[in-house]
């Protein structure tokens, strides 16, 4: 019962307005056997890559280990805007993204549930 109190704070802050989490954070905070990566700590990583990457519309792009699609979902992101001049439709560049350059691979297929949604 001491979370109570805290589940009420949050619901709270969300009907007034307040910050609403990324559900993938959330995911990430819960306890089990299995290790999610934070949203943050993936852009982190992905700002490692040259800025030039974003634009390529012929590169694929690979999560070995997709769980909750996050690593998939953030190059997702930056692709969108990365490849605007070469694909200026929203609906087709995100066709493009999603049909041509993006896999993932799961151990189960229910793992692959969030990551299967190609709504940014």
């Amino acid at each position: 019962m001491e979370n109570k109190p805290e589940k009420v704070n949050l619901f709270t802050r969300l009907i007034k307005g307040g910050h609403v989490p990324d559900i993938l954070d959330c995911i990430a905070n819960l306890s089990s056997d299995e290790v999610f990566t934070p949203p943050e700590l993936v852009d982190k990583m992905l700002d490692l890559f040259p800025e030039d990457i974003w634009s390529n519309p012929d590169l694929k792009w690979l999560d070995p280990a997709c769980k909750t699609g996050i690593f998939l979902r953030q190059i997702a992101k930056r692709l969108m805007v990365g490849l605007r001049d070469k694909f200026p439709d929203e609906a087709e560049r995100r066709k493009h993204i999603f049909h041509n350059m993006l896999y993932g691979i799961a151990l189960r297929r229910s793992e692959l549930r969030p990551a299967d949604n190609d709504n940014l």
